[in-house]
Parts: C-alpha cells; structure tokens; sequence
C-alpha cells in the first residue's frame, strides 16, 4: 500500500469555484514538496449525493492504492496548509478520519443584533451568527454544536480533547463530508458492514452502495424549538453513524475551517 492521498471532488451542477481550484493546487503542492502522492479525482455529472459519494468512495477503495482519501467539496474555500496537516495525521495513522469545520448555508439574522453591539464589523458579525455542522461528543457522552467556528474551541463544553503532534483535535460525532480525511481501512469497514451492497454501475465498474445512502436506521429525534422532530441523517452523518458501527473514532480538527460559497460566502476561511 502506498502513502498516496486519494482526492475525491464532487462538482455537482458541474461547478467549481475559482477560489476552490487554486488552493487545490497550493494543497497538492505542499504534499508533493512533503513526498506526498496525490490523485485527484473529479465528478461532474452525479446529481444524487449520496450515490455520487459512494461513486468516488468506490473507485478508492477498489481502483487505487492510496491509503488515504481526502474529501474537497467544490464549493469551499480552505487553508491548503491546515487541511495538509490533517492529511498527514491520518497518513501517519495518528486519527482513523478527522475533519474539518465549515458553515452551512444559513445566516441567522435575529442573532445579528447582538454581534454588531460587541462591536463587531457588519461582515464579522454575520459570520459570527453562523452554526457549524460539525457535533462534537462531551467528555460525559453527551452531544454539543462548538461555541463558534475555528478558535479555541478546547475544553468547550466539557468536549473531549485529543493532543497528537502538538495539535489539538477534538471527539466528533458528526462530521461533514466537505473537509473529511478518512484512512483506507475505516472504508473498508464500513462496506463490509451489514447493509452494504456492490453493483455494477451503468459503465461496468463495480460501485460500493449505501456507505453514504439514507439507511433505514439513519434517523434520529431533535429538538427544534422546543418540540421533537425525527429526522433523517444526511449522507454524511449516515456515513458517520456507519463508521463508529464498524469501531472507529472520529475527531474534529478546529484549526481548518473552510469558507462555504453559495449565494453569499459564508464565513472566512483559516489563514
């Protein structure tokens, strides 16, 4: 098996952001200076995300010999520098997956109010209402949301810390796909659990379902405001969920946080 990094860019509707493309390059170039392999791997035409996920999963885990598969969706500007030391954490199998932290789409104007008094400028403001779609697990086994996106975020809540290399990552529950860096062995678990099946896709290559599909265990009950509501998990939690069923951890990395363009950019990247 070699070191290689397997690059896996879901570009639905075709798109890529300009911003996206040039710290791909930077990124690519810092792990090659490091010795570093990389492949990267482009999807275009898939409009079903969790089926296109499982596309890209497939051809690491049955078409290269890369050790590590590293997650870039097309519409996130990130640091190639923090998100290359994530990389090479799960290279040198100090974490199984770790990710990285970025907005959703949303800002929530009705916690603007108070952002602007603590004196912030209009556009830190805005970015300081926006949530992370990351959820961390506490050091007693409860679940939290971080307190804000990127900064210190150690010890927030009680959340359970991990120190590797002199850097500090954090037990998570959830992580978006976005920014993930998973080891070979974590994908080759979960399609070997129960539920996970092989086909042949429409251009004869063999494709591992349902390791990002809507699995019929995949809901869960939440609070929004006040009141209970079961939900489906997104392909990416339904990943999660799988991965921590077949015994692996994962883990949180505050330092990478990406910036999420859409019809606005939410958010500013780490520097």
């Amino acid at each position: 098996m070699g070191n290689g990094v397997f690059i896996a860019v879901p570009c639905y509707g075709g798109q890529v952001y300009g911003l996206f493309a040039s710290k791909l390059a930077e990124y690519q170039q810092i792990l090659r200076q490091a010795g570093v392999r990389t492949t990267v791997n482009w999807l275009f035409t898939e409009s079903h995300i969790a089926r296109g996920r499982d596309t890209l999963a497939s051809d690491f885990l049955l078409r290269s010999d890369c050790a590590v598969m590293q997650w870039l969706d097309a519409d996130l500007e990130f640091s190639p520098a923090a998100l290359a030391l994530q990389t090479e954490l799960v290279l040198d199998s100090h974490a199984d997956a770790i990710g990285g932290n970025y907005p959703g789409k949303a800002y929530f104007p009705d916690q603007l109010a108070p952002a602007l008094a603590a004196g912030l400028a209009p556009q830190a403001a805005l970015n300081a209402t926006l949530k992370t779609v990351t959820k961390l697990t506490a050091g007693d086994g409860t679940d939290t949301a971080p307190d804000a996106l990127g900064g210190p975020l150690e010890g927030s809540r009680g959340v359970e810390v991990m120190v590797v290399e002199g850097h500090t990552l954090l037990r998570a529950v959830e992580l978006p796909t976005g920014l993930l860096t998973v080891h070979r062995k974590v994908f080759a678990a979960v399609a070997d659990l129960p539920g996970v099946e092989r086909y042949q896709g429409v251009d004869g290559k063999e494709v591992v379902k349902d390791c990002f599909g809507f699995h019929t265990d995949a809901f869960e009950t939440r609070t929004l405001r006040g009141k209970p509501l079961r939900i489906r998990l997104s392909e990416d939690y339904a990943f999660c969920a799988r991965a921590k069923q077949a015994g692996f951890e994962l883990w949180s990395n505050p330092h990478n946080v990406a910036a999420h363009w859409g019809i606005h950019r939410y958010g500013e990247p780490s520097q």
